[in-house]
């Protein structure tokens, strides 16, 4: 109901209807996450901003990872760019084994045309040296973003992968055509 308010344009009903919520559904993530997009779409940041610090409060340590990358996520989309990156960051640096998160990262920069920063993102992921198995993804993922960019630039991919390779003893054993 909150959705078809806010599509409306009946920002006032959406509102109520969002705080209902939060009073009947205090433990659930999504509803805090449904709320801060509105509010970031209202261009009510700091009322956003207050929302997912009252979330992290009411919810569960568990759910706390996911709003937040949400959270930085809308915060780079919607809010201020350079924040959000400074919170992807900090989380980043927080649980850099979540490969996850440093896709969800460079997917969001990629969103908004930033293939640049996306694919240092990517490199940095890479320079964590993660087993073969998840650094698939990544070089999957950066080889995309580099495809998709103004300035593509397969070769430096390859040449990373060819490093990664070495380090990791299979010299003569993979294939790293972008194909």
């Amino acid at each position: 109901m909150a959705d078809i308010y806010a599509e409306s344009d009946k920002q006032q009903e959406a509102e109520s209807v969002y705080k209902t919520m939060l009073k009947k559904f205090r433990e659930s993530s999504e509803t805090y996450i449904k709320y801060g997009k509105f509010l970031y779409s209202t261009q009510r940041m700091e009322s956003a901003r207050k929302v997912f610090k009252r979330a992290l409060l009411n919810l569960d340590t568990t759910q706390h990872v996911r709003l937040i990358s949400k959270h930085c996520q809308l915060e780079i989309e919607m809010g201020d760019m350079s924040c959000g990156k400074t919170m992807f960051d900090q989380l980043l640096a927080t649980y850099p084994k979540r490969i996850d998160l440093w896709i969800m990262y460079a997917n969001t920069l990629a969103k908004l045309r930033d293939s640049e920063g996306a694919k240092n993102v990517l490199r940095r992921a890479i320079e964590i040296g993660f087993p073969p198995k998840k650094m698939k993804p990544l070089f999957t993922r950066l080889y995309e973003i580099d495809k998709d960019s103004d300035t593509p630039n397969p070769e430096a991919i390859r040449e990373i992968a060819m490093e990664y390779a070495k380090q990791q003893g299979f010299e003569g054993e993979i294939n790293v055509d972008a194909d």
